[in-house]
């Protein structure tokens, strides 16, 4: 004859199942983290000073021929500027300043967690995000464009790091001097991290998770 469990035991093993359920079902319903995109391409807004005409005052970025000491564009990016002052292309005068501003959106009620965003720049760049300057341009003359970060080779790369908690639209703004003469331009890429809150029906489950974990404490201590 099979003895059956005392009543109290079965209805406590039942408490804690649904318990550990309603968390592990709760943990396994939040969304995955994501990444917000930051490279530069065709079609950015774009305000210039001091460029004689070469370029509007403003107007969209296009995509730019590498002149052949700079570094070859990131991964997902392309060297841009106001016209073509790339590879064998428009001189602009020295003091021109090309600024060109990339927004992107946090999701209401997501956590941002911070991000990079690696820059070039003939000659050089400052750097911005949401009007507060994160990186100061380098005036020092150069060979071939700034000898310190950010400039346009391969040891000159900028690394700019984006802070966490950013929420709903942001600008990431690059502004690139010329100084030395010859082409200039810019190309980054990087991206922001982003924590999707919870999804409703995960807080619909752990809700009773916990409290039918307290209750089991409880019973247990008592």
């Amino acid at each position: 004859m099979v003895e059956r469990a005392p009543r109290r035991t079965l209805l406590l093993a039942a408490v804690l199942a649904a318990a550990l359920g309603g968390c592990m079902l709760a943990a396994t319903g939040t969304a995955s983290a994501t990444s917000i995109a930051l490279d530069s391409g065709a079609g950015l807004p774009f305000t210039s000073t001091g460029t004689g005409g070469d370029c509007a005052a403003s107007g969209s970025t296009v995509t730019i021929t590498p002149v052949s000491a700079w570094a070859g564009p990131l991964a997902g990016s392309s060297w841009i500027s106001c016209a073509q002052t790339g590879n064998n292309g428009i001189v602009l005068p020295n003091g021109s300043i090309v600024t060109v501003n990339q927004t992107f959106t946090v999701p209401t009620g997501d956590i941002g967690t911070g991000g990079t965003v690696d820059v070039f720049a003939d000659d050089t760049a400052a750097v911005y995000l949401n009007s507060t300057q994160l990186i100061a341009p380098d005036l020092t003359p150069g060979s071939t464009c700034a000898p310190g970060i950010i400039g346009c080779t391969g040891q000159n790369m900028g690394v700019i790091t984006l802070p966490s908690g950013l929420t709903g639209n942001n600008t990431f703004t690059v502004a690139f001097y010329q100084t030395n003469g010859d082409g200039s331009g810019a190309d980054w890429a990087g991206s922001y991290n982003v924590d999707p809150s919870p999804e409703p029906g995960s807080l619909v489950l752990l809700g009773p998770g916990i409290m039918g974990l307290a209750w089991f404490t409880r019973r247990r201590k008592a």
